[in-house]
């Protein structure tokens, strides 16, 4: 019998049982989106990217609209764009959770949707920890 291994899930587990030793189970039920983030608006990573199972198969996020800039790190599934758009030699300027300013490839975004197809709204907002975070609905 072989027993086959999913990242995705295994990282899931790990992270809710970490976050509930840690914080305790209220933690997520404290915390709420306090008003929306001005100048910013939803995309979603494209399908390539929400099916890999490697972080480095993420598109980057980098420091300056060009593939030779600075590495800042990977992306979220729901991806943070200034708004109105801000796009320059192929990259779209982006926000990161921490607040840093980066830049990601034009070409693997796509138009947020709920991945369940129902109707819901993404809307940025500053979350009562004062971080960014989501408001779906």
């Amino acid at each position: 019998m072989k027993l086959q291994f999913n990242l995705g899930v295994f990282t899931l587990i790990a992270f809710t049982l970490v976050a509930a030793s840690t914080f305790g189970p209220s933690v997520a039920n404290a915390l709420t989106a306090v008003q929306p983030a001005p100048g910013l608006a939803c995309m979603s990573l494209d399908s390539q990217a929400l099916q890999t199972m490697q972080q480095s198969d993420l598109p980057p996020v980098l420091s300056a609209p060009n593939p030779s800039a600075a590495r800042l790190g990977y992306p979220s599934a729901i991806v943070f764009v200034k708004w109105p758009l801000v796009q320059q030699s192929g990259y779209t300027e982006m926000e990161r959770l921490n607040g840093q300013t980066g830049w990601i490839a034009t070409n693997r975004l796509t138009t947020w949707h709920p991945l369940n197809g129902g109707n819901a709204r993404c809307v940025p907002a500053i979350m009562s920890n004062g971080r960014l975070g989501t408001s779906i609905h």
